[in-house]
C-alpha cells in the first residue's frame, strides 16, 4: 500500500515587532517564541497605544505543544480547551471560570463550562511546578542582563507601590501614560511579573514594561538557544513559501485558539457586541451629546461586561462613524437632546 503523501506546511514571513514584553522575551529565551507585533487597520502595532490598565494582554499566554516539547514541558493544560487561550497562570477559579462561561448558553453548556474550568485549574496547579523548572534558567538569564544593564528597559512607572492604590488614584486607562527607563536598581528576580509584563521593588513599581526587539536579539541570538534544523524543498509562490519536507511536517503543530474567535489572532474585545450595544442605544435615545461621554459610558460598559476596557481612543474610532452619520447629517431631535 502506497504510504500517504504528507501534507505540505506552509510558511510566511515573520516580521518581529520592534518591542517585546516582558513576557515575550522570556518566551523567547526558554522557549524560542518569535516576538511580533500584533498589526490595527492600518499596520501599526497596537500595543503602543491600545493598553488600557495594568497587564499586558496581547499575547496568547499558553505555551504550544513543540514549545513544551523543545524544554521538556509536558503539555500546557490550557491547550486543551478552546476558550483557555487568555488564562494566565495566576489566574484564580473564578476568573477561569469566567472565562469559561462567557460564551456558554444554556444551563447545561454553563454546567460544562464549569466543571471544565475547575479541570483545568486542578491540572494547571500540577503543571506549574513543572512550567517555572523550566524557566528558572531563562528567567535568571534575563534577570542578570537587565539587572547589569545590557538589556534596558522602559515602562509606566505607578503612583504607588500597591496597584489598587494607584488605579485608586488614577484613572484605569494608561494609553496615553508616558513609559519612562527602569533603573537597573530595581530589578529583583523575586519581584519581576513575567506574565503580566511588571516589576517592583520596596518603593516602585512598574508596568506595561518592554525592551527593545533588536537588542534582545543580539543578547540572546538564536544560535545560543537551540540548533537549527537544515531542511529541504522550500519553494516560494508569491508572499508565501511552502516546505515539502515530509521529516518536518508531523512536527508542525500550532497553538489551538477558540473556535469562537474565527481565524487568525483572538480579538481582544468584543467589538461585535460594542455595535450592537451602540446600535441599542441609539435606539432607545440614550446615547449622550457628546462623543466623549459616550465613550466613558462604552468604556463602562467593557468593564462591567468583561473587567477590562479598551482605550478612549480606540473607543472614540468606533465611534466616529455613527456620530458623523447619525448626529451631523440628520436634524431630528431625540428625547436625549441629541441631533441625529
Amino acid at each position: 500500500m502506497k504510504p500517504p503523501t504528507p501534507k505540505a506546511v506552509y510558511l510566511i514571513e515573520a516580521e518581529p515587532s520592534d518591542v517585546c514584553f516582558l513576557d515575550e522575551v522570556l518566551y523567547w529565551v526558554a522557549f524560542q517564541r518569535l516576538p511580533y507585533g500584533w498589526g490595527d487597520h492600518e499596520g501599526d502595532d497596537f500595543r503602543s497605544w491600545a493598553m488600557p490598565g495594568y497587564e499586558v494582554d496581547c499575547s496568547t499566554c499558553r505555551i504550544a505543544d513543540d514549545e513544551c516539547e523543545r524544554v521538556g514541558l509536558p503539555q500546557d493544560p490550557r491547550n486543551s480547551f478552546d476558550w483557555a487561550f487568555s488564562v494566565k497562570l495566576d489566574d484564580d477559579l473564578d476568573t477561569i471560570i469566567s472565562r469559561a462561561v462567557e460564551k456558554a448558553e444554556g444551563d447545561d453548556a454553563i454546567r460544562e463550562a464549569r466543571d471544565e474550568a475547575i479541570k483545568l485549574r486542578r491540572e494547571l496547579d500540577g503543571w506549574i511546578p513543572q512550567y517555572r523548572k523550566a524557566i528558572e534558567l531563562p528567567a535568571a538569564k534575563i534577570y542578570v542582563a537587565l539587572k547589569e544593564r545590557k538589556l534596558s528597559a522602559q515602562g509606566i512607572l505607578l503612583p504607588d507601590v500597591d496597584v489598587k492604590k494607584a488605579f485608586a488614584k488614577e484613572s484605569s486607562d494608561l494609553s496615553s501614560a508616558k513609559n519612562v527607563e527602569i533603573p537597573r536598581g530595581l530589578w529583583s528576580l523575586e519581584q519581576i511579573f513575567w506574565e503580566k509584563s511588571a516589576a517592583r521593588n520596596e518603593t516602585e513599581h512598574y508596568c506595561q514594561i518592554f525592551c527593545q526587539t533588536e537588542e534582545v536579539l543580539q543578547i540572546f541570538p538564536l544560535n545560543s538557544l537551540m540548533q537549527g534544523v537544515q531542511v529541504s524543498g522550500v519553494e516560494r509562490f508569491g508572499s508565501f513559501f511552502i516546505l515539502n519536507d515530509p521529516a518536518l511536517a508531523p512536527a508542525r503543530r500550532p497553538i489551538r485558539r477558540s473556535q469562537n474567535q474565527g481565524r487568525g489572532r483572538p480579538q481582544k474585545y468584543a467589538w461585535d457586541d460594542f455595535h450592537l450595544e451602540v446600535a441599542c442605544i441609539f435606539q432607545r435615545n440614550g446615547m449622550p451629546d457628546k462623543k466623549e461621554a459616550a465613550i466613558e459610558l462604552l468604556q463602562k460598559w467593557f468593564v462591567d461586561r468583561t473587567g477590562k476596557s479598551p482605550s478612549r481612543s480606540m473607543i472614540g474610532e468606533k465611534l466616529t462613524p455613527y456620530y458623523q452619520r447619525l448626529v451631523k447629517n440628520s436634524g431630528r431631535k431625540l428625547s436625549s437632546g441629541i441631533t441625529v
